[in-house]
């Protein structure tokens, strides 16, 4: 056979098998990256130390593995992996970002607070992740950069949820977009909310009246909405406190993020709220 032909066979051989190595490997870090992963469950700082270590060390390889323990069912799952991207820095920062567009609360939250605690390397990618037409992701960067201290660059207002219809006015009124609080699309719902915070003052006592309305989607998404308030809403805690009690899980969810967001020191210690994620609420549970 011409030497020419044999090698040719070789590269052939090489290339098929190549995938099929790839996927191989794939599969062991995925295994080695949840072995590391299900330490985290018992607590135990020399061993989540060294189980952190040892993905840190597998860097991008660990990632993925990562990404998806942030939805684990395990409170300490999900906070050790936050702490174990935290650790990796701007490697992290891309996978969070795609993170903030997931419909899993905890998986978004602790994303956002993975980002914040990047800081600054983190800021151009966010700056970005504001003009996503992914309402999730852009709200979520908004909020992620004011902690920042940065402002958030937002663009003009094209989405659906708030474009009027050609009869409609140029802008919608607070009175409308209190109506789409409860529409049946997530997403304009969620848009409603931060189009309400972003007219400020206005708007903040008729979100509080909200509050108290007959349909749980309204209350849940006015209690979104006074979350963007931060510092400046201090006198919402006391309402949203009072849904603690909701009979609807979710709004439960929106009342104690908002009250996270927020900020009050009075209820839980400066240091918990620190440690505390949008979406997880160690300082409460």
């Amino acid at each position: 056979m011409p030497r020419t032909a044999h090698l040719s066979i070789l590269l052939s051989t090489f290339l098929l098998a190549t995938p099929a190595v790839a996927q191989a490997q794939s599969a062991r870090d995925k295994a080695d990256a949840r072995k590391h992963i299900a330490v985290f469950k018992s607590g135990d700082k020399k061993k989540v130390s060294a189980a952190a270590g040892a993905l840190v060390k597998m860097s991008d390889r660990a990632i993925p593995s990562l990404m998806e323990a942030l939805g684990d069912s395990h409170p300490k799952v999900r906070s050790y992996s936050a702490g174990t991207l935290i650790g990796m820095g701007e490697k992290a920062i891309a996978p969070c970002i795609e993170a903030l567009a997931s419909k899993d609360k905890n998986r978004r939250g602790l994303s956002v607070n993975v980002l914040i605690k990047i800081g600054e390397k983190a800021v151009p990618a966010l700056q970005a992740a504001v003009k996503a037409k992914d309402q999730l992701r852009a709200q979520a960067a908004i909020y992620a950069l004011k902690k920042l201290g940065k402002t958030p660059d937002l663009p003009p207002q094209k989405d659906p949820a708030v474009t009027p219809k050609p009869n409609q006015p140029a802008t919608l009124s607070i009175e409308q977009l209190l109506a789409f609080l409860g529409d049946s699309d997530e997403k304009k719902r969620s848009a409603a909310a931060l189009e309400l915070a972003r007219k400020g003052k206005p708007a903040f006592a008729p979100l509080l009246a909200t509050l108290k309305d007959k349909n749980p989607l309204k209350r849940e998404y006015a209690a979104l909405g006074l979350g963007y308030y931060g510092n400046t809403g201090h006198s919402a805690v006391t309402p949203l406190v009072a849904l603690f009690k909701d009979p609807i899980p979710a709004v439960r969810d929106s009342a104690v993020l908002a009250v996270c967001r927020i900020g009050v020191k009075d209820l839980v210690k400066e240091a918990d709220l620190k440690a505390s994620a949008p979406g997880t609420v160690p300082a409460f549970t």
